[in-house]
């Protein structure tokens, strides 16, 4: 990418032409939900949708050729599971949090709709399952159920079980366990750290955000228009401060070049940084969150959101998209190329209903809840992967050739490229590939969406991009990515024209993460040569460019290897009644390890003390009650 912010592409290495992908500054990153990321409903959570199982219909190509080739793949895909025996191709379901809405859709292989019904066991309390695999409701109870479930279509039944987690809501005080011990002290407790663990991460620019597991927001790197913080730049997270009504708490963040987002659990929406709020007024420095202007229906929350570099993108639980901001480039999806500093909703097609959302440099592509995928804004080099080049300032539909019985569950939007995970663990990706981000082998810019290579038995559960790389995990934890893997002359982050000065992987490998020993990874998050990931017990791993200290480890310096980000809050000491307890002892971010001291028999509070990333003291926590010492 040029700094005027054009890139110039060979296509499958011919004359260059010049794509319009947006301002150099953007350095577009992006999911995790793990909730990661693929947008999400809460933190951790993977948005998805019910719906008819089925391949999209591909869309009209430009060439006989493609036509011809998404055809066959149609063709050679339904034949397969036609012959095929029934197999449940989803993950494990993702973990839920009490009183937050949470939706899983399940998966299975074979010919026609799928019916799903519950064997035996039982799932968490206030969830439930439809017969067309949506495992959804708000779960109010924390726990782990466990639950068979059946899954029949036309080519026979099959049974899997599943273990379905539910955590506490945020500032809910959880369990320390062992809960009792003698009175002369010396027992091992297992003491939770609410606000230590990462349940998200979005990079936008060189600024990144972080939701952490007690709903607070924080951020790190560095944006002119400032980081929300009253600063802008810093090498270790700093908090954001959010004028939140008592009771609410942020469910999601998103981030562009420029702008930073928030959804609250009351239905609000925060902005900061530089553009516009939604509330009438011109683009602005927006020093502070301020409230943006977007008033929902009773009962409607925020499902997603996203941010380009100066427009933003909502997606509610009625299915409804709402956008505001910039529009010369068609970014809103509104038909026409007017800014609007006011939202307006987004006219889908016939009968999608949005669930998630990402937003590229100047692209936008919705997942609907059937798992039909929809674009809009610039298409040079097939951006868009409807299979014509044409920008469109209005949805189109994405013709992603997923397998028979298999639907997308995720979507993700890079530089001037894209792609889709299916629920049977395979991924496609469209468009701009000069550094092989669309991970099909090759250099070769595609219109419309082809298989992403990966190695035979890998299946992904969650997708992320970056500027010119993507990443993904696969159903072990392990994180992948593919593309432009580095860019630097002498040691220093720059990045010429096309091939210039970067290696490229052209198909996915597999990438050593530093999370904690143990931790798989569940979402993913990509920048300009920048990649994190988030761990399963809330750590955060990164590696690449770092010069603004997007990596969160304290330093400007590039990493080639992944190296552990800070976390939220760290324990410097936990008291056990009115004495510190000794040999504290760090078992995961949101887990230590403490010795009782002696005391007198009696129920005691237990208090963790903490400090924050830059040194400051964190909040001290209480536990009430949850220790006991016995005679």
């Amino acid at each position: 990418m040029r700094e005027d912010g054009t890139t110039t592409a060979t296509g499958a290495r011919g004359a260059p032409r010049t794509a319009r992908t947006g301002a150099a500054s953007h350095r577009r990153r992006r999911a995790l939900v793990g909730p990661l990321t693929a947008t999400a409903l809460a933190a951790g959570l993977l948005v998805t949708g019910a719906g008819a199982a089925g391949a999209a219909a591909p869309a009209a190509a430009t060439t006989a050729a493609a036509a011809t080739a998404a055809s066959a793949a149609s063709t050679a895909a339904a034949t397969a599971a036609a012959t095929a025996p029934v197999t449940v191709t989803s993950q494990a379901p993702t973990t839920g949090t009490v009183g937050v809405p949470y939706r899983y859709v399940l998966a299975a292989s074979g010919t026609g709709p799928t019916r799903w019904a519950v064997v035996s066991g039982s799932l968490p309390a206030g969830l439930v399952l439809d017969a067309s695999g949506v495992l959804s409701g708000t779960p109010t109870t924390a726990g782990t159920a466990t639950v068979v479930l059946r899954a029949t279509n036309a080519s026979g039944s099959a049974t899997t079980g599943y273990s379905v987690p539910v955590r506490a809501a945020a500032g809910a005080p959880a369990a320390v366990t062992p809960s009792s011990g003698p009175a002369a002290g010396g027992t091992t407790l297992r003491v939770p750290v609410p606000g230590a663990a990462w349940t998200q991460v979005q990079v936008g620019g060189d600024a990144v955000l972080g939701l952490a597991d007690d709903g607070s927001v924080w951020t790190w790197g560095a944006r002119w228009s400032g980081l929300g913080t009253g600063t802008s730049a810093s090498t270790v997270p700093v908090r954001v401060p959010l004028p939140l009504p008592a009771g609410v708490r942020v469910t999601a963040v998103a981030a562009g070049a420029n702008l930073s987002l928030a959804a609250a659990s009351d239905g609000s929406v925060w902005v900061w940084g530089y553009g516009s709020a939604g509330d009438g007024q011109a683009p602005r420095e927006l020093a502070a969150p301020t409230r943006a202007g977007l008033t929902l229906p009773a009962g409607v929350r925020v499902a997603g959101l996203d941010a380009g570099p100066y427009h933003v993108v909502v997606v509610t639980t009625d299915g409804a998209v709402w956008t505001w901001g910039e529009n010369a480039l068609g970014q809103l999806g509104d038909g026409t190329a007017t800014a609007r500093t006011r939202p307006v909703r987004v006219a889908l097609p016939a009968g999608v209903r949005a669930a998630a959302v990402d937003v590229g440099t100047n692209t936008t592509f919705v997942l609907g809840a059937d798992g039909a995928v929809v674009g809009w804004g610039v298409n040079v080099a097939g951006a868009l992967g409807d299979g014509t080049g044409v920008d469109r300032r209005s949805p189109v539909r994405v013709p992603v050739p997923v397998a028979a019985g298999a639907r997308v569950v995720a979507v993700a939007a890079g530089a001037g490229y894209g792609h889709a995970l299916s629920s049977d663990g395979s991924a496609y990706g469209w468009g701009y590939n000069v550094a092989g981000q669309v991970g099909d082998g090759s250099r070769t810019d595609r219109l419309a969406p082809v298989r992403v290579a990966l190695p035979s038995g890998v299946r992904l559960t969650r997708l992320g991009a970056g500027f010119d790389h993507a990443l993904g995990v696969d159903a072990g934890g392990g994180a992948w990515w593919w593309g432009r893997i580095d860019c630097r002359y002498d040691g220093a982050d720059f990045c010429g024209s096309d091939d210039e000065g970067g290696t490229s992987n052209l198909v996915p490998v597999r990438q050593p993460v530093a999370l904690t020993p143990g931790a798989a990874a569940v979402a993913v998050d990509g920048g300009l040569h920048l990649s994190l990931v988030v761990g399963a017990d809330g750590s955060l791993s990164g590696w690449g460019a770092n010069g603004a200290g997007q990596l969160a480890d304290g330093t400007t310096t590039w990493r080639d290897e992944a190296v552990a980000a800070r976390s939220p809050l760290t324990v410097v000491g936990v008291k056990v009644g009115y004495t510190y307890g000794t040999a504290l002892t760090r078992l995961a971010p949101a887990l230590v390890s403490v010795v009782s001291p002696p005391r007198a028999p009696g129920v005691v509070d237990v208090t963790v003390r903490t400090v924050q990333p830059d040194g400051t003291p964190g909040p001290w926590t209480r536990l009430s009650g949850a220790w006991t010492y016995t005679r």
